[in-house]
This record gives structure tokens, C-alpha cells and sequence, in this order.
């Protein structure tokens, strides 16, 4: 696993209690962004920002938070910040754009969103498997409850 920390954008070692990878999302992450099949590659937005060089929305989110975390003690630091907020939020505009353009194209193709149950059957400690878990059973309790109404 350590092998793999830098190679994909979206992931990042933790140090224990956190949210952290799982093996299976790992290999799953590491092989969509690996051109298997020789044909049209299978390519996530981080992976295209990053091989090109571009902004996402997780630069400009994190720039947003770091902003916001240290208050702006000055009228020109408030300045800088907000031209440079704006500027990366375009650049996170025009490369969802592009990455869009590209799949459109047949250049590139998006990776399968993982389903509400593949998620769910993911690492324990993770929070978005209990988030998963929690929306199936309220799914299952709804789905009941209509069927009971409809008899």
C-alpha cells in the first residue's frame, strides 16, 4: 500500500484513527487509472488535472479553508485572497470542462461510480461505509413500509 501513496491524487496516508484507505478501494483506484485493456483509458478527474497540470476544486477548497481558518488581518490579504479564490474556482470550472470535453471526445473514459453497496461493504472504520449502511436501511425500512401500505 505504501507503494501506491503518490500515484494516485486522491489518496493519502493516515496516521491511524482517521479516515482512511481501503485495500479494496486502493486496487480499485489504482487500476481504473491504468490502461489495461489498450484501449480508450479509463481516466478520474484527479488523474487528469494531475497529468496535465491543472486546478480542481480540491485546490481551491482547500485555499478556500486555509483562507478562511486564518482570519485576514489585512485589507490586502483580503484582497489577494479573494482574487485568488476566484481565480482558482475558474480554473476548477475550466478544467471539469475539459476533463467533460475529453470524455466526450472518446479520449478518455469516466471511471464507474461505485454503487451505495459496494460502498457499504467497505472498511469499518470508514465513515462513508456507516453513511452507506445507514441510507440501505433507511431505503429497506421505506421500501417495507410501502409494500405493507400497498397490501
Amino acid at each position: 500500500m505504501r507503494r501506491a501513496i503518490g500515484q494516485h491524487p486522491s489518496i493519502a496516508e493516515t496516521d491511524g484513527g482517521g479516515i482512511g484507505i481501503h485495500r479494496q478501494q486502493l486496487r480499485r483506484w489504482l487500476a481504473v487509472d491504468r490502461d489495461t485493456t489498450g484501449a480508450v483509458p479509463v481516466q478520474s478527474l484527479d488523474a487528469f488535472a494531475c497529468e496535465r497540470g491543472l486546478v480542481t476544486m480540491a485546490e481551491a477548497r482547500g485555499h478556500i479553508h486555509a483562507g478562511l481558518r486564518s482570519a485576514p488581518t489585512t485589507k490586502t490579504f483580503r484582497r489577494w485572497y479573494e482574487s485568488e479564490t476566484r481565480r482558482l474556482l475558474i480554473e476548477a470550472g475550466r478544467t471539469a470542462s475539459l476533463y467533460q470535453a475529453a470524455i466526450d471526445a472518446g479520449t478518455i473514459i469516466a471511471p464507474p461510480r461505485a454503487t451505495l453497496e459496494e460502498i457499504a461493504n467497505g472498511h469499518p472504520d470508514l465513515e462513508s461505509t456507516h453513511a452507506a449502511r445507514r441510507v440501505l436501511e433507511k431505503r429497506r425500512a421505506r421500501r417495507e413500509l410501502t409494500e405493507r401500505e400497498a397490501a
